[in-house]
């Protein structure tokens, strides 16, 4: 079964079949067909979407959680929406007598072009996971509060114990200005690292990325009472924006240096991966290196 959502109106009676019957909140239909999600078209405000539900019971906690995930869909549609409108806008204020002038409709706008630049990327004291003198390198770029982030992580441990002894991950700071919770989260992690090591680095990486809704302070003060951080230290910097800042800046300089713009960024020995980041692609690129560091 599926709730199809429209628009933001009330939440349908449950024992109303027709669905018209609604109370404050979404307006959500109950339909035992799959919609496609997330159809957003230029100029309107009305979301259509679905989600599935896994039981078909009268669960008000299920409900609650539901009307929680959808607020945060909405949320991020809003941000990605405010982002298209800013694209679309530097589209349209061209420089008079360019080819281009005049808003350009989505259609017509011409794909980024690969980076195909090699980087020489400052691993510096950067928090690493492998052997140290790996001949390969995967440097990520991550965001905590961004999902698609915590969706790369698995991909990068599958491929690490694909490759024990060629391949080493390294993790590089990159909270995006509009993810309000990022720094605090990464300036965690920083602590961490700051305290224990990698080891104590990938501890908190993997308490942060496993709950990536559960930034507040007090969510990362919890981590880090339970992997025994230095309290008084953790509260100071988490307090002081400025100290949260001085964390970061290493990492968000060497980022601007790479033209790293987006999370998750995956470099192969310096090299992006751009596009598809598909196990297999993460493989040709690696056995590509490790058979060309042979033959050398």
């Amino acid at each position: 079964m599926f709730v199809s959502v429209f628009g933001c109106a009330g939440l349908a009676d449950k024992n109303d079949s027709s669905a018209s019957k609604t109370v404050g909140g979404p307006a959500l239909r109950l339909d035992s067909k799959t919609i496609d999600l997330g159809t957003i078209p230029s100029g309107e405000d009305t979301i259509v979407g679905t989600i599935p539900i896994m039981n078909d019971g009268d669960d008000s906690e299920e409900i609650r959680m539901l009307r929680t995930e959808l607020s945060d869909v909405m949320k991020e549609l809003q941000l990605l929406r405010s982002d298209m409108k800013k694209v679309l806008a530097a589209l349209g204020n061209a420089a008079p007598g360019c080819a281009c002038a005049g808003a350009a409709a989505p259609s017509e706008v011409q794909p980024r072009p690969v980076d195909t630049n090699v980087y020489d990327v400052n691993i510096g004291s950067s928090p690493v996971l492998g052997k140290a003198d790996a001949p390969v390198t995967i440097t990520e770029w991550a965001d905590f509060q961004c999902p698609f982030c915590a969706r790369e992580y698995p991909k990068l441990k599958e491929i690490l114990a694909a490759y024990p002894d060629k391949v080493r991950i390294v993790f590089k700071h990159r909270p995006l200005a509009f993810h309000k919770q990022a720094k605090p989260a990464h300036a965690a992690a920083q602590l961490a690292m700051e305290q224990g090591g990698s080891e104590l680095f990938w501890k908190m990486h993997d308490r942060i990325i496993a709950s990536p809704k559960a930034l507040e302070v007090k969510d990362l003060r919890g981590y880090a009472e339970a992997l025994n951080l230095d309290l008084p230290r953790f509260d100071a910097v988490m307090a002081d924006p400025k100290k949260i800042d001085q964390f970061l800046k290493l990492d968000l300089d060497e980022a601007a240096k790479c033209k790293v713009n987006a999370t998750p960024t995956v470099m192969i020995n310096g090299l992006k991966l751009s596009g598809d980041r598909s196990i297999e692609s993460y493989k040709a690129r690696i056995d590509g290196l490790l058979k060309s560091a042979a033959v050398n």
